[in-house]
């Protein structure tokens, strides 16, 4: 009697394991076969990516906060699924939709140097409040160049968060007197949240390192021909001293912020002509920002 029960139980799992169900149909085609000519499935809808939290390769879920549908591959929630590519989009290696030239740039870069192509220079965490204004008016600058006029000027700090005005706030560390790790994403590596100092326009957010370093594989090489060579085509921009406020690095370095927060840092994304990687550094230098879509 034993080894019949073992023997029934056995071809009941085996039965249920390659068993197809049908909805609206007897039958299916599949493990799973949905058929109406008068309604639909309705996936699960969540309040962001971030409410989900342990994703697996395969996952498909609505994003309320975005309103779309969205997936988990490899490793990653894609964009939403009915994104259109915009006039200012690149579609890249990876398949990601980044905008096509740095924030505040007046056109694609043409090459590394191609200063009108550089951009605004942002310090980690603040939004879009004047701060960043660079006037680009050439290719090359002398490290310990005073920004051109009609950039944005420099005070000193560190300050309080809502004091900051339209000034680059120097400093040593921080140009928050209190360290704020979601100043651009309260959300995971994984499932970021855009927040409303992230600077980059609406549909848009700063990139992950993980975003930053996918992009920064996929290049040709591991330098700034690799960079620029990129669909993202990512120019020699600079960055603005921490300290000062002066620029450093115009047509030599690139530095681009990512959203990801370490220890009192934050990471970037760093490339000259002979190298590129990730790197951490105080949030109150003044880097590129290359946003990609939400």
């Amino acid at each position: 009697m034993k080894k019949l029960l073992l023997c029934a139980a056995f071809i009941a799992a085996s039965f249920t394991t390659v068993a197809q169900v049908g909805v609206g149909t007897a039958t299916p085609q599949a493990a799973l076969d949905v058929v109406s000519t008068t309604s639909g499935v309705l996936l699960p809808r969540v309040a962001n990516i971030a409410a989900v939290t342990a994703p697996v390769n395969g996952m498909l879920i609505y994003d309320l906060s975005s309103n779309c549908f969205k997936g988990f591959e490899n490793g990653a929630w894609t964009s939403c699924f009915n994104i259109q590519v915009g006039e200012n989009d690149v579609v890249s290696t990876t398949g990601k939709i980044w905008m096509d030239r740095n924030l505040g740039a007046t056109q694609v870069a043409t090459g590394s140097q191609d200063f009108a192509s550089y951009g605004n220079l942002y310090q980690w965490g603040r939004a879009a409040d004047g701060h960043q204004v660079i006037m680009r008016d050439a290719a090359t600058l002398p490290n310990g160049t005073n920004p051109p006029s009609g950039s944005s000027s420099s005070a000193a700090g560190p300050v309080a968060s809502g004091s900051e005005g339209a000034n680059f706030i120097t400093g040593n560390s921080d140009w928050l007197s209190t360290q704020d790790d979601v100043r651009w994403s309260t959300g995971t590596e994984i499932a970021p949240v855009k927040t409303a100092n992230d600077p980059c326009p609406s549909g848009y957010r700063v990139p992950t390192e993980t975003e930053l370093t996918q992009e920064h594989l996929s290049w040709s090489s591991n330098d700034s021909d690799g960079a620029i060579d990129s669909p993202l085509k990512l120019p020699l921009a600079g960055r603005r001293y921490s300290s000062n406020g002066t620029l450093y690095s115009v047509g030599s370095n690139g530095y681009y912020w990512s959203s990801t927060v370490s220890s009192t840092g934050a990471r970037f994304l760093y490339f000259d002509s002979s190298n590129a990687n990730m790197y951490n550094d105080t949030r109150t230098y003044g880097f590129s920002v290359r946003c990609i879509k939400d």
